[in-house]
Formats: structure tokens, sequence, C-alpha cells
């Protein structure tokens, strides 16, 4: 009789902790996940930390968590075999609680490929003692991780870092060296106000505006062009834009290294802002930092052709600012809009990302600078 007992308030409890154990189960559990750095260099290991805490009298035996992270991500202590998308696999931690136990399993992980990679959705399922119930609850815990493009030697990415003298340095290639530009020329909607030559204008009886000397002062900001053919969202060749990216960080890189200002800017739509980046030029390690962020974020989706975006910045672009347009698509329209640029006073350098380009038609004062192809950076 007493076994009868027993076995009846064992399956009676049983009963209970199955209709209940989703409640009681999920009841002061825990989980957390967290990187020891969010902005990395590509293959630059990161530590993912996930911690689960069970906060509670109730032994929990069988806990697993599968969270969706990019394919991008490699770990170098841990398989993930499951893909559940063309863009995320998942990662799999099983595990069991004691009463108020908290456990913390580390991994190293290291991304192959810049960008800016979020990790979201969880799923966390909590099985009972007989293996007659589970518990599921999704996880939202959003987390991101910035990986910069890897800093090159620029003279392994464009021609005019390469010299018999040995590599030229960023502020002599901004900087020209007939630094002496002198006269005046009719205003033009894009010029500010207070360039106007009065003497000029009076003389004429036409508004005229200063052409600005080049001093030390000079600096540079860099456009991005992620347009690779004619229609700017069709035909996206990932490899040039890949190419500009390094050229962009490795300009940046020594221009900071040099105390020269630079900027940034791209038609790219950027992952993770809701709006348009337009990085000023300025000095220093803050700046490197924006202008790296900004480039992890930098996507193969142009937002509009290169030269309505140039158009639209030609307001935010200061005289003393040299031009650095990177690109592996010219149009008929952006010769016509560095055209325009040239002709009210602004110094231009064209990269070529795509030596087979056809440059019929530009002003001889811009500079054009070739790329090596792929097989030699």
């Amino acid at each position: 009789m007493g076994i009868v007992i027993t076995i009846f308030l064992l399956l009676v409890t049983m009963f209970y902790i199955s209709n209940r154990w989703e409640n009681i189960a999920l009841r002061k559990l825990e989980y957390k996940r967290y990187l020891d750095k969010e902005r990395v260099f590509v293959g630059e290991p990161v530590r993912l930390t996930t911690e689960i805490t069970n906060d509670k009298l109730l032994i929990l035996p069988w806990i697993e968590i599968n969270a969706d992270i990019p394919k991008e991500i490699d770990f170098k202590d841990q398989r993930v075999m499951e893909y559940n998308s063309k863009s995320e696999k998942i990662y799999k931690v099983v595990t069991s609680l004691i009463s108020y136990q908290r456990i913390k399993k580390h991994n190293i992980i290291y991304c192959t490929k810049r960008g800016y990679y979020s990790f979201r959705d969880i799923e966390m399922s909590v099985g009972d003692l007989f293996g007659f119930a589970t518990a599921v609850k999704e996880i939202h815990y959003p987390m991101k991780l910035i990986v910069y493009p890897e800093v090159k030697p620029l003279n392994m990415l464009i021609m005019p870092f390469k010299s018999i003298q040995g590599q030229v340095s960023v502020r002599r290639w901004i900087i020209p060296d007939n630094i002496a530009v002198i006269g005046a020329r009719e205003y033009t909607p894009y010029d500010s106000f207070n360039t106007i030559d009065w003497k000029a204008t009076a003389r004429t009886n036409k508004f005229h505006v200063k052409r600005l000397d080049y001093t030390a002062d000079l600096s540079a900001i860099i456009f991005l062009n992620v347009q690779t053919s004619d229609i700017y969202w069709q035909n996206v060749n990932t490899d040039l834009i890949e190419k500009g990216i390094d050229v962009a960080a490795s300009i940046t890189d020594r221009a900071i290294d040099e105390k020269v200002d630079i900027g940034y800017s791209s038609n790219a739509f950027f992952y993770g802002d809701k709006n348009d980046i337009f990085i000023k030029p300025k000095n220093g390690r803050n700046q490197k930092m924006f202008i790296f962020d900004a480039l992890a974020k930098t996507s193969y989706l142009p937002v509009d052709s290169f030269d309505v975006f140039l158009n639209e910045s030609i307001r935010f672009i200061d005289k003393n600012n040299v031009i650095i347009l990177i690109t592996a698509h010219i149009s008929s329209d952006l010769v016509g809009t560095i055209k325009k640029l040239t002709k009210i006073d602004y110094c231009i350098k064209l990269i070529l990302l795509d030596n087979k380009i056809r440059i019929e038609g530009l002003p001889k004062e811009v500079e054009v600078i070739y790329s090596y192809e792929f097989n030699n950076n």
C-alpha cells in the first residue's frame, strides 16, 4: 500500500510539474552574453561570454541555448554545425543548473571580413527531470561587433605611394607643390558669401570670389563610390568595393599618423545607422575611430548614383578640402560634376579601382591615380 501511495504521489508531482513547468522553470532564470570588445580588426580575437543564472531552489537538469550569429563569425574553440540561413548560423550551448547556480562559458571568436555585425535572437529551451515537458522562451538580446578593414600599405594599393625615392607621404600628396593660385572668378551658388572679392565685384559690377591659394592648412575628404555600373543599383562588384574600402582605410591611417585632417562619406547605405554618414575632416585618434566605424558599416548598396550624391554633398565641402574620389565607375554625369567642382577651384584627386575605366573629358586639373590589380594587393 505504501508503494502504491508513493507511486501515486510521484505521478501527481510529475503531472503538476509538467503542467506548470513553463512557469516555474523560466522564473528567475537569467541569460546574459557579452563581448570583451566591440571594435576589432579583421582576424582579431574577441572573447564571447555566455552567462546563465538559476536564482531559485528548483534544479534545471537540461538547458539548451540556440543563438543566431552572423555567418562571417568563426569560433576558435567551438564547432558550429547548423546553418539557420544564408546569412546566419546557430551557436548552441547545452548545460544544466542546480539550485542558485551561475555558470559562465567563454569562447574565442574572430571575424574573417570587415563589417557591422548584429547578434540578435536567442531561443532558450529548459527540460524537466522526467523528460515530459519543455519550456521554450524567445529572447531578443541585441549585441554588435564592428570589424574594421585591414590596413594595408598604400604602396601596395595605389601607385603614387611607390616611388624610387621611397614612400610618398600623404601630406605631400594632398598639398600640391605649386601652392600659389591667385585671381578672381564669378560667384556661383556653391560659393560661400564670405569669399567674395569686393574689389573685383566693384570693378566688374558682378559678384566675384577670390581664387584661394593652397596652404599648409589643406585637409582632405574621401568619397567612396559603391556604384559599379551605369544603373547604380545593378551589377554590384563587391570585390572592387572592398578594394576601395581598403584604400580609404589606408589613406585614413596614414593621414592621421601624419597629422593631416581627413574625413569620409559614401553614397552607400550604412548598416546600423538611420541616417547617411558624413564625417568632416579632422585629425586625432577619435577621428580615426569614427571613419573606421563608417568603413565597417559601409554596405554594397548605393542609395543614389555617385554624381547625384556628390552634387548634394558640395554644400558641406569647404574650399580647403582636397576631394579624394575613390571609384570603380565613371559616368558622363560624374565627369560633368567633376568639371563643375574644378571650375569653382576644388582640388580633386581621382583614384580608379578599375584600370579599364575610360576617363575622356576629365579636366586636366584632376590628378588621376591608378590602383594595382587584385593579384598585386
